[in-house]
């Protein structure tokens, strides 16, 4: 589902040299992993699903970020999220990866040391040394996606450790200089949440995310501080998580941790932000949820069913629902019947879709979803999104048509 958002305001020349620019920066294929479940219970974590969807939904929603739908989230509250199936994963987004790439891996859960070595700790792993995954495999799967011919890699490790490295300023060059930048910039860049020995809390102040995310989704969001000439770049988000980590840790006594990286090749630039976008202060953070997302959904589904009402000129009992602030479960269905009765629309595509979705609507009126397992919401937003898409063709084909 396409997310959308206002979009700034910008003469022709300035229009011109935005698209230019996104098109030089490329696509972002992003990789999410949030672990909350692990074999032994006590090791369980609280915000580590939360923190990989606030990601990867901010970098879904915003409008300078090019991301791929393709790209992929996996969370342990919905995903087998156990070594072999995440590695899997992983090395299927190969075929979705091109030249103009930038790819972004961010996970959050635990993490070990072994032998000065970074490893991620996924849902099987039993020991320090059992089903774990290093920091060296995953980056030899993305270095190996396309057969290495991609633009970046940027893995963010949001778990418990580590090198470091600057770039010019980019304030007072030339938009040739800046143009050629931006196609040049290519880059491996590392950034670990904190140095070793030091402990990468998941929430603070009342947060439901980590400290790392919290600062990242700031960054993602165009904090001012973050950009370097309107362009968001590894450099200044790196110096932008540790100098805000460092505020942080300063005015809480429980916090102690110093992001450090490791980079090597060009500048890795992921977007450039109109003035519009920038944000002069922290702004507050949504945590995406499922009960969200299925209702924006279904508020999608119930325009493009009034826009097929108007445009085929249906006959169905009641026309109401087409102006409800709520999504008309009366309405929906007679329009789908109508479509299905005209030989447009076949009833199996329907008729069960609706009946679990009303349910789980009526649910979230009573607000009273959570006993429904994740795994079900996640189906239920699937088919009707499933059922949206569908509409949506029988729409397009309708304009089509006419024009």
């Amino acid at each position: 589902m396409e997310i959308k958002e206002f979009q700034p305001i910008m003469n022709k020349a300035e229009q011109i040299k935005y698209s230019k620019r996104k098109k030089l920066i490329g696509k972002l294929f992003v990789i999410a992993v949030g672990i909350n479940e692990y074999r032994l219970k006590g090791d369980n974590l609280n915000n580590c699903c939360t923190d990989a969807k606030v990601i990867f939904h901010t970098l879904k929603s915003k409008e300078y970020f090019r991301m791929d739908d393709n790209s992929v989230l996996i969370t342990s509250d919905t995903c087998n999220t156990e070594k072999q199936n995440i590695l899997e994963s992983i090395k299927a987004c190969d075929e979705f990866i091109d030249e103009k790439t930038n790819i972004i891996f961010y996970y959050s859960g635990h993490g070990c040391n072994i032998d000065d070595t970074f490893h991620f700790w996924v849902s099987d792993s039993e020991s320090s040394v059992k089903n774990v995954i290093s920091i060296n495999e995953v980056t030899d799967i993305l270095s190996g996606m396309n057969k290495g011919r991609y633009k970046s890699i940027t893995i963010l490790i949001d778990a418990c450790q580590q090198q470091i490295s600057h770039s010019k300023g980019l304030e007072k060059q030339s938009p040739k200089f800046l143009d050629e930048y931006i196609d040049d910039a290519k880059g491996l860049g590392i950034i670990y949440s904190c140095s070793k020995g030091e402990y990468s809390l998941d929430e603070f102040n009342g947060h439901s995310i980590s400290v790392f995310t919290y600062l990242i989704v700031q960054a993602l969001n165009g904090h001012i501080d973050a950009v370097n000439a309107n362009f968001l770049t590894f450099n200044k988000m790196y110096e932008f998580l540790q100098l805000n980590s460092r505020k942080i840790s300063r005015e809480n006594i429980q916090i102690n941790q110093h992001p450090q990286y490791f980079f090597s090749g060009k500048d890795i630039v992921y977007a450039y932000i109109p003035n519009d976008f920038l944000q002069d202060k922290d702004i507050e953070i949504e945590i995406p949820t499922y009960d969200d997302t299925f209702m924006n959904i279904m508020f999608d589904l119930q325009n493009v069913t009034a826009l097929l009402y108007y445009e085929k000129c249906l006959i169905v009992e009641s026309s109401d629902g087409a102006n409800e602030e709520n999504p008309s479960e009366k309405f929906i269905r007679e329009v789908c019947k109508e479509l299905s009765r005209n030989e447009i629309l076949q009833e199996y595509q329907y008729s069960e879709i609706l009946s679990k979705a009303f349910t789980y609507l009526n649910l979230i009126h009573l607000n009273s979803t959570e006993s429904l397992p994740a795994s079900l919401k996640i189906q239920m937003i699937d088919d009707v999104m499933m059922l949206y898409n569908e509409l949506d063709t029988i729409y397009e084909r309708c304009v089509d048509r006419k024009s």
